[in-house]
């Protein structure tokens, strides 16, 4: 039996590291930006880490990630 296909995006932020996972890239991806858009007040100091079985998902989140770090950024 395989095991379902699993979206990994870890953070890590001033309030400590958070690992997210969802069988969806969809899912995966509003809850990082979620977590992201907490921080968006201030500074955004998060490091983003991204796990998926499929490589072009994997850059697609964090080229995702990455761009709405810019967005969020307050500068």
């Amino acid at each position: 039996m395989t095991s379902p296909r699993r979206y990994e995006v870890r953070l890590a932020t001033r309030d400590g590291r958070r690992v997210l996972s969802a069988r969806a890239e969809r899912e995966v991806a509003l809850m990082a930006e979620s977590v992201m858009r907490r921080y968006a007040a201030e500074p955004l100091a998060v490091g983003i880490s991204v796990t998926s079985p499929d490589t072009t998902a994997s850059e697609r989140l964090a080229l995702y990630l990455s761009m709405l770090a810019v967005e969020l950024d307050p500068a």
